[in-house]
């Protein structure tokens, strides 16, 4: 594991050292020695201003979209942080054509659409930057950086943007009863 640059504020600074981090005077940053383990300095990755805030409960959102017939499409992209591949997946359902349609803006799932995506760690709730909203998203395997649904689901080359043609490269996952899900996208036909 290489060397990761942290962001502590001067205040934290005694915490980050007896966690294991240095000081660098060069760069006037604390870091993560190669080779130390980086997962107690987490908070410290982004700049404080940068920080996403807590997550809402969406618990009690009312799951005001039936998918009669679910399915988790997984296909594997280049995260376009670190360049590595990551596995990426999108639940969708069919339309009255038999045809998969994606659903973005997941802020809840049901009990049976849940089972199925903690199997799929890397598929979450995670807090989005260009949209200022948390919504279930994909996040890379290796470096945790968010997978844009604009860039999965609406360009061309995205592993998502033509679903309907059931490209080879997916691999698509039928779900055996209808699922529940809380959106805000105005794009669906909601109840």
């Amino acid at each position: 594991m290489a060397r990761r640059d942290l962001h502590v504020p001067f205040e934290e600074k005694d915490e980050a050292k007896l966690l294991g981090a240095r000081w660098d005077a060069q760069a006037r940053c604390w870091y993560v020695p190669a080779g130390v383990s980086d997962e107690s300095f987490a908070r410290w990755f982004q700049p404080r201003e940068q920080r996403p805030p807590s997550p809402p409960d969406y618990s009690a959102l009312p799951l005001n979209l039936l998918i009669e017939q679910p399915a988790i499409v997984e296909a594997t992209e280049e995260c376009w942080s670190c360049r590595k591949s990551t596995p990426v997946l999108t639940v969708a359902g069919r339309d009255e054509d038999g045809d998969l349609v994606s659903v973005t803006g997941i802020q809840s799932v049901d009990g049976t659409l849940g089972h199925a995506l903690a199997e799929r760690p890397y598929y979450k709730l995670a807090f989005s930057r260009t949209t200022q909203q948390w919504a279930f998203a994909n996040l890379c395997t290796s470096c945790g950086a968010l997978q844009g649904d604009f860039f999965l689901h609406n360009e061309p080359d995205g592993p998502f943007f033509a679903l309907h043609n059931a490209a080879p490269h997916l691999r698509i996952t039928e779900l055996a009863e209808p699922v529940r899900v809380a959106t805000d996208d105005p794009a669906y036909d909601l109840e």
